[in-house]
């Protein structure tokens, strides 16, 4: 399982960059909420096709907070569905 670092470098390469806007900040914040969470590349991987999916069903362009948190959610209960 990838360290909390390797995830960040995860997250910054996986997401798409026009999903985050042009605020730095914004961008740091979503990636810093992204890492807590102890999931695999392959894992974030999904979590990103999750968050797709949502973004081209809205009316938005960007990745919201709660957007990515309801896709890591969904994901964490895929992954402990199939590991118990």
């Amino acid at each position: 399982m990838p360290d909390k670092e390797l995830r960040k470098e995860l997250w910054r390469k996986m997401l798409p960059p026009t999903w985050l806007g042009n605020k730095r900040e914004r961008f740091d914040k979503l990636i810093d909420i992204a890492s807590e969470s102890e999931l695999s590349g392959g894992a974030i991987s999904n979590v990103i096709r999750r968050c797709g999916i949502q973004i081209l069903s809205s009316d938005s362009n960007h990745l919201s907070e709660e957007v990515l948190k309801q896709a890591i959610k969904k994901t964490e209960q895929v992954l402990s569905g199939i590991s118990s």
